[in-house]
């Protein structure tokens, strides 16, 4: 019931793209699609679509990755810092790995490259209107090797961390002072710290912020690590 909800309030989705042609296509495409609506059409530069996305607050964003302007993960950054409801999809020739990782950690919910977008662009509409991500056929290489990639990085880290460092780790993650963890998981607050203290030893960490600074920059490697 709550799936057939989402589906039924009409979408508002704004384009950015300096390319004709895509705007165009996806102009048709969505036209197409009864649930959806293209607001403001021929939007060219990400520095005007930030000031129409703080006006029209839409559900869902497709950028062009490489526009004038603003580009796409500075705008997407943007409808991060700003706290707006939008949902994002990027556009790119080409999408690489340190793009996929970046995009990744500002929340971008769909990946499409120009080749299949507007073969795509429908089922990439509709996974992420119901909170689901959609990568496109031909970047799901980059995003295999990118899972494997955090998959590794954190079995690495198993081998560091005892398995309460990385539970403590985790809350930290998701920004959890050293009270609220020793709440959650039936510990003192002197234990807590002294977990603190041991990963700090343990990863070659500095400074009073360092474990903090580690646990935000990795931070979806390490909320990836299973736990039993």
């Amino acid at each position: 019931m709550q799936v057939e909800s989402l589906y039924k309030k009409t979408r508002s989705i704004i384009h950015v793209d300096d390319h004709e042609i895509v705007r165009v296509g996806v102009r048709t495409v969505v036209g197409r699609m009864p649930k959806y609506q293209l607001i403001e059409e021929d939007i060219k530069d990400g520095n005007r679509a930030m000031i129409l996305l703080a006006r029209h607050r839409p559900d869902i964003a497709i950028l062009d990755i490489d526009m004038p302007g603003a580009n796409g993960v500075e705008v997407a950054r943007h409808i991060i810092l700003t706290k707006l409801p939008t949902k994002v999809v990027l556009l790119s020739n080409a999408i690489t790995n340190y793009i996929f990782e970046e995009c990744l950690s500002l929340n971008v919910m769909g990946f499409l490259t120009k080749t299949t977008a507007l073969a795509e662009l429908r089922p990439c509409l509709n996974e992420v209107t119901i909170g689901n991500s959609y990568i496109s056929s031909d970047c799901l290489n980059i995003g295999n090797e990118f899972a494997s990639q955090l998959a590794q990085a954190g079995n690495q880290l198993q081998q560091v961390l005892s398995k309460t460092e990385i539970k403590v780790l985790k809350l930290i993650a998701i920004g959890k002072s050293t009270p609220e963890i020793a709440e959650e998981i039936c510990k003192s607050t002197r234990t807590i710290d002294s977990h603190r203290y041991n990963m700090n030893q343990k990863l070659g960490l500095k400074g009073k912020h360092g474990l903090l600074s580690y646990a935000f920059q990795n931070k979806r490697m390490i909320l990836s690590i299973p736990m039993d």
